[in-house]
């Protein structure tokens, strides 16, 4: 017989002969045909190093098709025509003495004639997948098969098309007064797709903000709108389909040309009895100020405020006087193109000095846009004064809060303010600047009823550097830290000392590690046991006592005036002192760090970390002290301050300690982890499903609950499937199937004699399959009212205190609870629509004090719905439901709204019981439910009352147990149709 046997040859796709485009996180699949005889051996190399499978990458080679065909056989096959890459197989010929059949050898391998048929060989593909990518995976990848006869490769070019490369050369010409030209090249690399918009932002000097200036589909823009005589510097982004660059170069800084003295027509101002100007008045008697407040992130995306040279009265309606203080004035205003409030500080100034301070301010205030922070919206600047515009608050300072009459402070109250403000200060810490005057002035109330609070003024807040003078006060030395009063260097621990005297809790810890702390973490709602506020009082009444006309403001926004970054100037008495940042505080830090991580033989392992630094960290890993740099084994990733560090293709001697150090020229820090590295699993123990317990024959009466369980073991972990008479069945509002931890159980509420059949519970895995049968017989019989005890003497669980349905906000935590007693041992479990809720960091089970909880982390639209807490053992079993419907920002709920929901119930036998409802608008038609179905309206057993055209009761006499299940009540609109769900369970009598 003569088989080929060939060198290996590749064949490339027309595809890949140029360069092949992949679009930015789609997973890349190379495929490429290849031949030759014996089975080359394929590798896939870049940059020197040979890439194998795992994590970022697969490689794979696909198995070739074989096509057999008959043929004659002769003795004459049995040569060698000697090609180099063409060669005849030896073949013998062999005749078994007992058979007297021909076989033929090819090596080692013998063959029956005429069973023998040749293999005709067609393409085998060699296939690279990578996973996921991105521009680092751009390059050039050589594909080499080999076999004894020789080697065949070819290079793979690919590129990932992404956001392009930032713009080049940004150059600015024909300065004038208050515009210029700026021009700039486009970018080297334009990712792949055109570039569909460049962005244009400004810097002026010495402030550290970049401020849009506009946009353009053109490498050239007119800038206009800057002040004469200021310094100023610009760069550019470019934008394509995939996102945008990063930033060019900043161009040169550049100062507009002086228009020398300015002449402006002063603008004219009232003056009451006192001399002081009247910039605006009252539009009306205000009796509520809250009306005026509203949520600046959901009108605006905050941006930083460019400072403007035109006048305030120009863009806003000055309104009523708010407050006045040491520093300035504040008025109530309207932005006349919203019509929405703010409040205008307006800030006298008589020098330079004053306005680079009042710029400083500025500056610190665009850096830091966070709910928690109050928002600056604007700024104006004039010859002798400048304005500054802030989001609209009419809450109190917090003490102020805390001890109004009326108001009940608790641990969970005061866990909610030093969560807020953890958030607050965990936002300027992540941005490198430090506030360095944290009291409760400058904690403020968003509304006077309100819980939610907003850190204010940053006048002598500054920006991490050790190498500046930074100004401290000592004017507040209650919550001054022991580095102020020792006039040692400052740091990100200063503001937390005095966020830890605000909780009264002595502990220096960073604001990620209080947010992650248990005290802020989890539900605290039951920890309402009130605080007398006396206990605040003497707080509220130093902070009172401070400030001679504290009750002369209108509102405590206006308290404004009394802060500013002027204190810096009036050194004495603000005790004002020259000091240093510690060094070491600029140093890079691990605000989340990286966590130990375990992996089989041949999976990869990943470790991510964010550090955070005022000068970029170099991070470098290291494994045995020797440094890991980036391979293909070895990859390292970031965006932004994310840092991930992946190992592909773990092997046994990669486990041990990984040491992660991140670097600047301010110092560095490390951290430490352990990658553990096992063999995988030994597959020799793994076995085909057994059934522990078997299903037994059942004989149930009708109307009675059916429960069928049984227990599986198996490795791998076997899949559960039931039959009904050899069809399959599935979960329904009716049949109820479980599996969980080896037990397998399949549950009918209310058994009916067409339920009588042969049920078959089938358990499969990768080694096996075996099946165990109950046959079901049931007996028409006067239904059992309750449960007996089991066979252990336990009884079934009840719940005596069931959920409740609600409104929720998308975003919000969530707690559900019920009170389950009557049971010894008891599993619990949660449902949403009838799915259960596997437990997890996003639905955490707790239980304590026979009070069992499913804690939500994080609401979404898409978990509205049922909810079902349900509690079985082997004597029976009892459930809650409620329904939950989550509240979208800016979205109407939908139609027609419940406004009280009929609430589940627990009683004995023979009991009667109504569930109530009210819906806010009239609907067309409510209808009840049970178990899916439309409960008889025709049947005695119910009444149906409505009171009005709002209020719906549904009443159930004389309960027993076909009388159990999940209820359903049902309000139809003109625009839909929504429903609350509820739950009855009933007990025998006396037992409750």
């Amino acid at each position: 017989m003569e088989i080929d046997i060939t060198a290996p040859r590749l064949n490339i796709p027309p595809r890949f002969r140029d360069t092949a485009f992949f679009d930015k996180g789609e997973n890349v699949v190379v495929k490429i045909p290849f031949t030759g005889f014996p089975k080359p051996k394929i590798s896939w190399v870049k940059d020197g190093e040979t890439i194998e499978s795992g994590g970022h990458f697969a490689v794979e080679r696909k198995h070739p098709l074989m096509t057999l065909v008959p043929f004659e056989l002769s003795p004459k096959h049995a040569v060698s025509n000697g090609k180099t890459h063409s060669h005849l197989a030896d073949v013998c010929w062999r005749r078994d003495q007992n058979t007297a059949a021909l076989q033929v050898q090819l090596g080692c391998q013998m063959f029956p004639w005429p069973l023998l048929y040749p293999s005709i060989l067609l393409e085998r593909h060699a296939i690279l997948t990578i996973r996921d990518g991105s521009k680092l995976d751009s390059g050039s990848y050589r594909v080499v098969a080999e076999n004894d006869l020789g080697t065949d490769s070819a290079i793979i070019k690919i590129q990932i098309s992404d956001r392009p490369d930032p713009p080049r050369f940004p150059i600015v010409d024909n300065i004038g007064h208050d515009s210029l030209a700026l021009s700039w090249n486009i970018p080297s690399w334009d990712g792949g797709s055109n570039i569909t918009n460049y962005l244009v932002e400004k810097r002026e000097h010495p402030m550290t903000s970049w401020i849009r200036v506009g946009n353009t589909r053109f490498t050239t823009m007119a800038i206009t709108g800057l002040s004469p005589g200021h310094q100023y510097e610009f760069r550019v982004y470019a934008e394509n389909v995939y996102g945008r660059s990063d930033p060019s170069d900043a161009s040169s800084i550049i100062t507009t040309k002086d228009s020398g003295k300015k002449i402006v027509k002063k603008r004219q101002y009232e003056a009451d009895a006192n001399g002081k100007r009247i910039r605006g008045t009252a539009d009306g008697k205000v009796n509520d100020y809250d009306q005026y407040v509203f949520d600046i992130y959901s009108k605006y995306v905050p941006q930083p405020v460019d400072i403007k040279s035109t006048s305030v009265y120009d863009l806003y309606d000055i309104l009523e006087e708010i407050g006045t203080g040491a520093f300035g004035v504040v008025h109530r205003c309207r932005e006349r193109k919203t019509g929405h409030i703010f409040a205008a500080k307006f800030i006298p100034v008589t020098h330079t000095m004053e306005k680079d301070l009042i710029r400083k301010e500025i500056d610190i205030m665009n850096q830091l846009h966070h709910p928690k922070l109050i928002n600056l919206h604007d700024a104006f600047e004039d010859d002798d004064e400048m304005v500054l515009i802030f989001e609209f608050l009419s809450g109190g300072e917090l003490f102020e809060r805390i001890t109004a009459e009326g108001y009940t402070m608790s641990e969970s109250e005061v866990i909610n303010y030093m969560r807020q403000i953890c958030e607050g200060v965990k936002h300027m810490h992540e941005k490198n600047i430090i506030h360095l005057d944290i009291k409760p002035e400058n904690i403020m109330c968003q509304t006077r009823s309100s819980t939610n609070v907003k850190l204010i003024d940053f006048g002598l807040a500054t920006k991490l550097d050790p190498n500046e003078v930074v100004k401290i006060s000592t004017g507040t030395a209650e919550f001054a830290a022991p580095e102020i009063v020792e006039r040692e260097p400052v740091g990100f621990y200063t503001d937390m000392w005095a966020v830890g005297v605000l909780a009264y809790v002595l502990k220096r810890m960073t604001a990620h590690e209080c947010l992650l702390h248990s005290w802020l973490m989890g539900d605290h709602k039951d920890r309402t046991q009130p605080i007398s506020a006396s206990r605040y009082t003497n707080i509220r009444n130093k902070i009172r006592a401070k400030y001679s006309d504290w009750n002369s403001f209108v509102l405590p926004i206006g308290r404004l005036a009394e802060y500013s970054s002027l204190r810096k100037l009036m050194v004495e008495k603000y005790r004002i002192y020259d000091s240093y940042f510690d060094r070491r505080q600029a140093a890079p830090r691990f605000v989340i760090k990286p966590s130990s991580a375990f992996a089989y033989e041949g999976q990869s392992a990943k470790f991510y970390c964010r550090v955070i630094a005022i000068a970029t960290p170099t991070l470098t890993w290291f494994h045995n002290n020797v440094e890991l740099r980036q391979s293909v084994k070895f990859m390292k990733r970031y965006a932004g301050d994310d840092y991930t560090f992946i190992i592909n293709r773990v092997k046994l001697e990669d486990r041990g300690e990984y040491i992660i150090r991140a670097e600047n020229h301010y110092g560095f820090r490390e951290e430490v982890v352990f990658l553990n590295v096992q063999l995988p699993p030994d597959d020799s123990l793994m076995c085909a499903p057994n059934f522990s317990t078997k299903l037994q024959d059942i004989t149930i009466n009708d109307g009675d609950q059916l429960l069928l369980s049984c227990t599986v073991e198996g490795d791998p972990e076997p899949q559960v499937t039931w039959s009904k008479n050899g069809q399959p069945l599935s979960s329904s509002d009716i049949i109820d199937l479980k599996y969980k931890n080896g037990v397998a159980t399949l549950t009918i509420t209310e058994v009916f004699p067409e339920d009588e059949a042969e049920y078959a519970c089938t358990a499969k895995n990768s080694i096996g399959s075996i099946s165990t049968k109950s046959k079901l017989s049931v007996t028409p019989m006067k239904s059992n009212i309750g449960r007996k005890k089991s066979k252990s003497g336990d009884r079934p669980p009840k719940i005596v205190s069931h959920l409740n349905s609600d409104f929720v906000k998308d975003g919000e935590p969530v707690t559900l609870s019920c009170r389950i007693i009557g049971a010894e041992k008891f599993d619990v479990i949660w449902l949403h629509n009838n799915k259960e809720i596997k437990p997890s960091k996003d639905f955490e089970y707790t239980n304590e004090a026979n009070i069992y909880r499913l804690n939500i982390a994080e609401i979404f639209p898409e978990d509205s719905g049922t909810y079902t807490c349900e509690a079985f053992n082997d004597a029976g079993e009892t459930f809650s439901s409620c329904t939950l419907n989550v509240l979208v920002p800016n979205e109407e709920p939908k139609s027609p709204v419940f406004k009280t929901f009929p609430q589940s119930a627990t009683l004995q036998e023979g009991e009667s019981v109504s569930f109530n409802c009210e819906t806010e608008k009239v609907p067309l038609k409510v209808t009840w439910l049970k178990d899916g179905k439309p409960v008889d309206e025709t049947s005695s057993k119910y009444q149906f009352v409505q009171d009005g055209k709002k209020k719906f009761k549904f009443e159930i006499t004389n309960c027993n147990s076909l009388d159990v299940g999940q209820y359903t009540a049902k309000a139809v609109g003109k625009k839909g149709e929504t429903t609350a769900a509820f739950s009855l369970n009933v007990c025998p009598a006396g037992e409750l």
